[in-house]
């Protein structure tokens, strides 16, 4: 005895390929290329400003154990990392609770 049920195309199937074959769209791909320029340009202006503060004396104030030059340096060199750290944590918990 034979069933009557309607074929559903598994993924294996020709019909599905695309699905597999996909190209990244080309915004995700413009966004890769320009990921590594932008890095390389952030890390060269770090390592130019620290550099510029290894040049001259560490100068403390009245009562300060750092110098203001290194806090006018460091803290905005600190605001990328601490963005793109706290984006991923983000995305990690949101994906972490809409599968669990």
């Amino acid at each position: 005895m034979q069933r009557d049920e309607p074929s559903s195309p598994t993924l294996a199937e020709p019909a599905w390929w695309w699905a597999l074959q996909r190209k990244p769209s080309q915004a995700w791909a413009a966004f890769l290329r320009v990921l590594p320029v932008a890095a390389a340009l952030y890390g060269l202006w770090v390592a130019k400003s620290v550099a510029g503060l290894l040049t001259r004396p560490i100068v403390h104030e009245e009562h300060s154990s750092i110098d203001p030059a290194w806090l006018q340096t460091i803290m905005p060199a600190m605001y990328v990392p601490t963005v793109v750290v706290w984006a991923y944590l983000n995305w990690a918990g949101w994906q972490f609770f809409t599968h669990n």
